[in-house]
């Protein structure tokens, strides 16, 4: 299984005004994927927008055989590959993202690991000092193992340079990567789920704002440097259906009432002030749909219009479906095309794209098919030109290969049957 070091989450905590704090510094943040928005207003998404440099063409930097069916957790500059559950090897990505070069093996104590849903990493790099696993860190460079401040049955999530975890009574804890802690506070709806699973335990997207970092955490949001939360209030009987969704101008919830009815999502400005609910917007049983950057911060109304417009203008572009399966994608100011293994039932279990992403300008398209999207939410398996309509070409990849973005203009190839391991970059 391919796990990547994934967006689990995005959120803002309490006090977007505590400017007059200090500015935190990251000396020891992993290195980062380029934030999204303004100089007020950033998203640094821990799964990247591909580059439109891949029209260009894709370089084979480096490869590798290792187990078939291994785990590949990948980072900007790390790929961690788990044998059988327990053998874990670490190896470091060349600065010009042209070498793989093993740095150190280790087996994994499986004491104190919390249970995790499917397509959640084993693994996650905190900072450029530790690699996590359950309640025990394993220093990058050399493997040396410290016990997790955090102790054994409690898992945690890295935001930026900082961790967090959770326990079964609410209480949540923050260190830096010098095991300081860096604040305690009760968060309302961080208790384990009904499959066991705790709300800390997948790297989390982050949100600046005013020079504050935030990540929704249970129900509202939390400061990562004070601790200082939020909630956000959703209306009487609502149950929230995954994570805050960040805005520049504040967050959107989607959430159910009892009885069903429909998706509906909440919005909430930046003091976690409530502003307004709404409905998804009436669509067909095979729709067309919108296509918009992997990941974006926009504003409340552009996020209300995605969710509520099948013809957002907003949108980069619209793919067509039929059978839950992606039939034609047409980008604007683009021919229209049909994309590789279009035809299928996705439903009857048939390997067909089922959902499409773009870059920031639209020039290139991740498609994720049926099997990609059981793996993590980071994974897909085709690249497109959207000028041309036609897979980037890979060397050496098969076609059954699981991609990864490692950042904007790199990205692994993992072939689970073969053990192949490939590493590329756009061409520059």
């Amino acid at each position: 299984m391919l796990a990547a070091l994934v967006l689990a989450a995005t959120g803002v905590g309490a006090g977007w005004h505590l400017a007059s704090s200090p500015a935190p510094t990251q000396i020891d943040a992993a290195p980062t994927i380029p934030a999204l928005g303004d100089d007020e207003h950033q998203y640094r998404p821990v799964i990247p927008n591909p580059s439109d440099q891949w029209q260009a063409g894709a370089v084979k930097a480096w490869s590798a055989t290792i187990s078939a069916g291994a785990e590949v957790v990948t980072s900007t500059d790390h790929v961690f590959a788990i044998d059988n559950r327990t053998n874990l090897t670490a190896y470091t990505i060349g600065e010009d993202s042209d070498s793989l070069t093993q740095a150190w093996t280790a087996t994994l104590n499986l004491d104190g690991q919390t249970r995790a849903p499917a397509g959640t990493p084993s693994v996650q790099q905190w900072g450029h000092r530790w690699l996590i696993h359950g309640a025990t860190l394993y220093d990058l460079t050399t493997g040396a193992t410290t016990p997790a401040p955090w102790g054994s049955g409690v898992s945690a999530s890295v935001a930026d340079d900082v961790a967090l975890a959770c326990d079964t009574a609410h209480q949540c804890r923050a260190w830096s990567t010098d095991l300081g802690e860096l604040w305690s506070t009760a968060i309302p709806g961080t208790n384990p789920d009904a499959g066991g699973y705790s709300a800390t335990r997948e790297p989390r997207s982050v949100v600046v704002h005013e020079g504050r970092r935030y990540v929704s955490l249970g129900a509202g949001f939390v400061d990562l440097d004070s601790g200082a939360f939020t909630p956000l209030a959703l209306p009487n009987g609502a149950t929230a259906s995954g994570y805050p969704r960040p805005a520049k101008d504040g967050w959107v919830v989607a959430y159910s009432m009892p009885g069903g009815g429909g998706d509906r999502y909440a919005s909430f400005d930046l003091s976690g002030a409530y502003q307004e609910s709404y409905e998804r917007g009436t669509r067909p049983s095979d729709p067309s749909f919108s296509i918009y950057p992997h990941r974006r911060l926009p504003t409340l109304a552009q996020a209300k219009a995605e969710m509520t417009d099948p013809s957002d203008p907003s949108a980069l572009g619209h793919a067509t479906t039929a059978r839950f399966c992606v039939t034609e994608i047409t980008m604007t100011g683009r021919p229209a095309f049909t994309p590789p293994t279009a035809d299928g039932d996705a439903s009857s279990g048939d390997a067909c794209p089922i959902d499409a992403r773009s870059s920031d300008s639209g020039g290139v398209i991740l498609l994720v098919d049926t099997a990609a999207s059981d793996t993590s939410a980071a994974a897909f398996h085709t690249l497109l030109n959207a000028d041309t309509g036609k897979s980037i070409a890979l060397e050496g990849s098969a076609d059954t290969a699981t991609l990864t973005l490692t950042s904007p203009t790199t990205l692994v190839s993992w072939d689970s049957s073969t053990g192949s391991l490939i590493g590329y970059r756009a061409t520059r």
